[in-house]
């Protein structure tokens, strides 16, 4: 997900809380496959990919140290802690946000 969604979801957050028993909320991430690693046969390793290109992602943070593989884990992580409990995924996306995201795009929002 983009730092301007997480800005989104912070924002909508509130108004989330107050319609929560009349508003039905399901989050969507990106993820893709790589077409390279498809004629490879999935056998050649890729850093913005998993399970050897089936589950690919951009790198989040440019040329820091996070590639597509840890994109693709935090997606799946967010999303298994949203089927497991939806407050607590709502706490830790807001969490996440405030502290990881301020931290990665840092650099960034100097400008």
């Amino acid at each position: 997900m983009e730092k301007d969604s997480y800005q989104f979801l912070q924002q909508f957050y509130p108004f989330h809380m107050e319609m929560r028993d009349q508003l039905e909320f399901t989050p969507h991430q990106a993820i893709a496959g790589c077409e390279g690693c498809k004629k490879n046969i999935y056998l050649k390793p890729n850093q913005h990919c998993l399970s050897g290109g089936r589950y690919c992602a951009t790198d989040p943070d440019g040329d820091g140290i996070l590639n597509g593989q840890d994109a693709v884990r935090e997606i799946l992580r967010q999303l298994c802690i949203f089927k497991q409990d939806q407050i607590n995924w709502w706490k830790y996306i807001i969490k996440y946000s405030n502290l990881c995201l301020s931290k990665m795009y840092s650099p960034f929002l100097l400008n």
